[in-house]
């Protein structure tokens, strides 16, 4: 079932980053802030860059304010969903396609999408 786009109202959907102590990663969003309309997809793409001289790993997880806004920002691809690695000095860019779902209270115009990137744990250490 498609969601259907209403063209009636904007949702302005921010975007926010950090990266927790050691992760040596820069990471932004190419555009911070996209004016949408519920149902209709966007993407919006990401950079990450590891600064260090070997592979470090990350685990980026997202949070969304207001409260009542999180369950209904919809990712349909989201580097979120799996570890990212980066050589050393590499840069990627990360796609995250989603929309928000026209169940969204009309009076929420506004939300946050934050990403925290943590160092993702190594396996046997």
């Amino acid at each position: 079932s498609k969601a259907k786009v209403d063209n009636t109202r904007w949702v302005n959907v921010q975007f926010v980053t950090s990266v927790m102590p050691g992760l040596g990663w820069n990471f932004y969003p190419k555009q911070s802030v996209v004016r949408i309309h519920p149902g209709q997809i966007e993407t919006v793409i990401f950079v990450a860059k590891n600064t260090t001289n070997e592979v470090v790993v990350g685990r980026a997880v997202p949070s969304i304010t207001p409260g009542i806004a999180a369950t209904n920002l919809k990712k349909i691809e989201c580097f979120c969903f799996v570890n990212q690695s980066l050589k050393a000095g590499e840069e990627k860019e990360m796609p995250l396609r989603f929309f928000v779902s026209p169940e969204l209270p009309k009076d929420v115009s506004d939300m946050t999408l934050s990403y925290s990137f943590f160092p993702a744990v190594k396996s046997g250490n």
